[in-house]
């Protein structure tokens, strides 16, 4: 379970501000859905379970209780945004980028029942949507990867909200990061560049991060 609570000490710093501290609320994205600080975590591993997060079905009105994931991981987020605002799930997973091979999610409303999950390649000719899931790999920076949630579209860029990104928390009350689109040829390309940071990208600790692409929930 220690992989779920490797935590890095981050390089960019958006905002200057102290960060925030740990569990406490540093946003909410759509559908009211809280974003929670992970900065500087100290976690027993002994007691696994106290980081768990569950939703019971005597609260949601679901047809299951449910997983979400471990405080305050990005997987933790991005299960509960498609859960809050979609009543879908994906399935657990190891890390973060093996959402990509995840060809479904569980449609919560029925004792049975999914939706195609689809994925878009970066560098395709499918643009990000809201809702979409943005995937990163494993890396030095992010040894069991990343997964964003899309939560704005605009003319050159998308919004992202996330948790255990980065410790100085969001940028914004309702997205954790701006982030260029670019598009070469009509294939899209979603940078790490920030909108408003352009002249700090050569500083920031994750210029040199690759992207997958992106996930999306096709509803019959």
């Amino acid at each position: 379970m220690y992989k779920y609570f490797k935590k890095i000490e981050y390089l960019f710093r958006p905002m200057n501000k102290q960060h925030p501290p740990w569990g406490s609320q540093i946003g909410v994205a759509h559908g009211g859905v809280i974003g929670y600080s992970n900065c500087e975590p100290n976690y027993d591993i002994t007691k696994v379970h106290l980081y768990e997060v569950h939703y019971k079905k005597e609260e949601s009105g679901l047809r299951c209780d449910i997983f979400m994931g471990y405080k305050y991981q990005c997987v933790e987020f991005a299960r509960r945004f498609f859960v809050l605002n979609y009543k879908t799930m994906f399935t657990d997973i190891q890390k973060a980028p093996d959402i990509w091979d995840l060809e479904t999610v569980e449609d919560l409303t029925k004792e049975a029942g999914t939706f195609p999950l689809v994925g878009f390649k970066q560098g395709g000719p499918e643009p990000p949507k809201f809702g979409d899931l943005l995937l990163a790999p494993q890396s030095e920076h992010q040894p069991w990867g990343h997964v964003a949630v899309v939560v704005g579209v605009g003319d050159g860029y998308i919004d992202l909200a996330e948790q255990n990104y980065e410790d100085a928390g969001w940028i914004a009350e309702s997205y954790s990061r701006r982030v260029k689109v670019e598009c070469k040829d009509g294939n899209y390309f979603v940078t790490y560049i920030r909108v408003g940071f352009e002249d700090q990208f050569n500083q920031s600790w994750d210029k040199d991060e690759v992207i997958i692409g992106w996930k999306r929930i096709i509803f019959n």
